[in-house]
């Protein structure tokens, strides 16, 4: 879009043209003068040579060419924002990702303190169930939360791997290379996260799409307009063309030169 978008592409440059022929035949000819003469031939060679060079210009056409400016320009403009939306896309899911694999982290820190925590509590009462102070049953039952703790400690750790494994996916690299720590420390205040949200409202990609769009509809409804007015061309050009005859009444006829034009058209359009 940014490559088509050049005053050529919009009609405001001129318009060249070249052109070159050349041609051989062999022909028969019967020609019969008024003064009696006759010439009648066969396999007489006839060589021409042709050769143009023209330009054209659009002078006025209704303010067309600068409506097609502006829509290159908008297109330019839209492409941009679909670059800008798909980054937007990764970049959110990568985001997204790593607040899952940093959530996942933190939940299994949590447990590992609930883990140490529990053991530390059946050893205390394994103690005190040595010395007497405490009923056996106190000491199994912490040692069976203390295992509660392990397996819950085990499938934090497999979700934490699975959340890592997501993140290293959307970030195009192996998980080995990702650090061992993610530090979840992304969090805004509520004030700044409702500025950042309205901000991101307003540059957000899609909705600028949908009001380059309109921008759009409405510069074809320009252009078609347009066309309600008169249209001024000009142009100019050479021309050169030559034509040898072997035999006949012109052996050489030969003719070149510059020319130009001036032309006003007006297409009366009615709607309904």
């Amino acid at each position: 879009a940014r490559l088509q978008n050049n005053p050529g592409q919009a009609g405001m440059l001129p318009f060249v043209s070249l052109g070159s022929g050349l041609g051989l035949s062999g022909t028969s000819i019967d020609q019969q003068f008024s003064n009696g003469t006759v010439i009648r031939r066969d396999g007489v060679q006839v060589n021409t040579a042709n050769a143009s060079l023209g330009a054209s210009w659009t002078l006025f056409d209704g303010m067309r060419m600068f409506v097609m400016r502006d829509r290159l320009q908008a297109l330019e403009n839209l492409g941009e924002q679909r670059v800008f939306a798909e980054t937007v896309r990764i970049t959110t899911s990568t985001r997204l990702a790593f607040h899952g694999a940093a959530r996942e982290q933190a939940v299994l820190a949590y447990m590992q303190k609930q883990l140490a925590l529990s053991k530390a509590l059946a050893e205390l009462a394994d103690q005190r169930s040595l010395t007497g102070t405490a009923a056996a049953v106190e000491a199994m039952r912490a040692h069976t939360a203390a295992q509660a703790w392990e397996a819950q400690v085990a499938q934090q750790a497999g979700r934490l791997s699975e959340a890592r494994e997501a993140l290293a996916f959307e970030m195009a690299v192996p998980a080995d290379r990702l650090p061992e720590s993610l530090d979840y420390d992304t969090l805004l205040p509520p004030q700044s996260a409702l500025e950042n949200w309205t901000s991101a409202i307003n540059r957000n990609p899609d909705m600028q799409a949908v009001k380059i769009n309109y921008e759009l509809a409405a510069l074809q409804v320009r252009e078609w307009e347009s066309q309600r007015w008169p249209q001024l061309r000009t142009g100019t050009g050479f021309n050169y063309n030559t034509n040898r005859n072997s035999d006949g009444f012109f052996l050489v006829n030969q003719s070149y030169g510059f020319n130009g034009s001036l032309n006003l058209s007006w297409l009366r359009l009615r709607s309904r």
